[in-house]
């Protein structure tokens, strides 16, 4: 926890001491990207005939799976994880470009030591290539993680099934677990592609290697990382 502290007062100070540069070309590039979020947020649940048919796939995948078709809380996961793939579709162009260009010219200036002075474009193209290979690696990474958790649900609730568990309060015990077993593994792998994410923009090389090196490095620094994650989802989550 201590570290955790120190490297929030780092980046606090940070931030600060380059106030005019973080807020101007790193803003500017991320603009759209945030004005795409917002209007996905805003559009996807009333306009799009996307989010019905992404709902009902997923209703089939828990039924088929034997998750609790009345239990309140898949019906909220399944909501939820609907809105996020249909508006992660929507924002995916800006996304892979004016977000990465944004990481591309924060992670070059830090990188230099030398925020004060505008980045050229070429220099944020070397970032940029390495950004974009680990992102489309992290997108399977991703995936790969919700897969493995939904095989482990499965599995979890097919073996209670066998036992014969028909008591009321074992759905709604089961329910939640893996809620908290989703929301768990989620955050690691977040955390492991943000991770990636820098390194390969520190190093210059991308692709699983990022992946498998910010794996090594958060090794034994799991809790560390996800308070690091928490404190920056906060303020996002107070608006």
């Amino acid at each position: 926890m201590e570290v955790s502290c120190k490297i929030l007062r780092r980046s606090i100070h940070s931030f600060l001491q380059n106030y005019h540069y973080f807020t101007s070309t790193a803003a500017f590039l991320a603009l759209p990207f945030s004005a795409s979020i917002l209007l996905s947020q805003a559009l996807v649940p009333s306009s799009s005939s996307l989010l019905p048919q992404i709902h009902s796939h997923l209703r089939t995948l828990f039924d088929a799976a034997g998750f609790p078709s009345s239990s309140q809380l898949f019906t909220i996961l399944n909501l939820k994880v609907s809105e996020t793939i249909t508006s992660s579709i929507f924002t995916l162009p800006f996304t892979l470009t004016f977000l990465l260009f944004a990481k591309a010219s924060i992670i070059q200036a830090l990188n230099h030591h030398k925020p004060t002075l505008p980045p050229s474009f070429t220099s944020i193209i070397i970032h940029y290539k390495p950004l974009l290979l680990t992102y489309i690696c992290n997108s399977f990474f991703i995936l790969s993680a919700n897969a493995s958790c939904f095989c482990l649900l499965f599995l979890a609730f097919t073996f209670a099934e066998g036992m014969g568990y028909s008591s009321p309060s074992c759905p709604l015990f089961m329910s939640a677990a893996a809620a908290v077993l989703f929301s768990v593994i989620l955050a690691n792998a977040l955390v492991i592609c943000n991770m990636a994410l820098t390194l390969s923009g520190m190093e210059g090389h991308g692709g699983y290697m990022a992946i498998l090196k910010a794996c090594v490095m958060l090794r034994g620094r799991t809790s560390m990382a996800l308070f690091l994650a928490a404190a920056c989802q906060f303020r996002p989550c107070c608006h």
